[in-house]
């Protein structure tokens, strides 16, 4: 799916022939699926499916195990770009990031919060998260999904 996401003609009817097998696998407990990435690429293509995003946070769950940094940011930024919001998984994902906030680069950390902030969590597990994790990078990331790339736009604006 990734890579015909990429791609500017995205192929008519998959996502919701995609969409539908995935509602079809939702009682499924031991399909293993980047449940990341699909996430964020179907924030773009339906983010308006809250049966099918609630179902991705229903998974997220038996994956979170398995996280890597950029899948905490790649899900909380697809989950945060959704209209569906599930208040669980605001709390579960900054518990199990946490945990292994040893792993994530500034960047990474920065995005992370920055979505979470966006799915709704407090300003004060906001603040914690941020004490936390790594410094806040001094730099500019590649994407510009992070706090500091969002306070440069503002900045430059007249």
């Amino acid at each position: 799916m990734a890579e015909v996401d990429h791609k500017e003609q995205f192929m008519p009817g998959l996502s919701q022939a995609l969409a539908a097998r995935l509602m079809a696998l939702k009682g499924e407990t031991k399909e293993c699926y980047e449940v990341a990435r699909v996430t964020e690429i179907f924030s773009k293509r339906c983010p308006e499916d809250h049966g099918l995003f609630s179902t991705l946070c229903r998974h997220v769950h038996r994956h979170l195990g398995y996280f890597e940094p950029v899948d905490f940011v790649r899900f909380t930024r697809g989950l945060a770009a959704a209209e569906y919001r599930d208040e669980r998984v605001t709390l579960t994902l900054p518990k199990w990031a946490q945990k292994r906030h040893k792993e994530f680069s500034p960047h990474d950390w920065d995005a992370f919060v920055t979505s979470l902030a966006r799915l709704g969590a407090s300003e004060i597990r906001q603040r914690k998260l941020r004490e936390l994790g790594p410094p806040a990078p001094t730099e500019p990331a590649t994407f510009s999904g992070g706090q500091m790339a969002q306070e440069r736009k503002l900045a430059e604006l007249p």
